[in-house]
């Protein structure tokens, strides 16, 4: 129950939308929208870190890759707009900590879906996906 005594948003201490976990989905709280993959192994396969359709809002995202292992291994990273790759880029000789940021706008009804594959081999290497951004309605 809230603090204030009940009514305060639903959720945990009178707010809505609280982080309820990582997910491939997006949270909307407001005119925010955020989403976290958590860490997720990759090999030469490409594999889905966020994949979520937006809803009657347009999106101004910023989507950060992050890789968590210092590898030497070869990444290619992925942003498709209804399953048509708009960004890919490439990262090489990957060192513990580096990052990857880009922004994008994404209209409504629109499926989004970031992405990963090693490109050096089959090793399972750990990598993360954050996305946050604004909705306008």
């Amino acid at each position: 129950m809230a603090l204030d005594g009940g009514g305060g948003g639903g959720g945990p201490l009178g707010f809505a939308n609280s982080f309820t976990g990582t997910a491939q989905a997006l949270e909307i709280t407001g005119n925010r929208i955020y989403g976290y993959s958590g860490v997720t192994a990759v090999d030469n396969n490409e594999t889905n870190l966020i994949d979520y359709t937006t809803g009657n809002f347009v999106s101004v995202l910023r989507i950060q890759f992050n890789y968590t292992t210092d590898s030497g291994d070869n990444f290619t990273y992925f942003v498709r707009l209804a399953d048509t790759i708009v960004q890919q880029f490439n990262v090489g000789q990957s060192v513990e900590g580096p990052y990857r940021q880009l922004s994008i706008i994404v209209p409504a009804y629109t499926n989004i879906k970031c992405s990963a594959a090693n490109i050096t081999g089959s090793t399972e290497r750990n990598q993360v996906c954050g996305v946050t951004g604004r909705i306008y309605r």
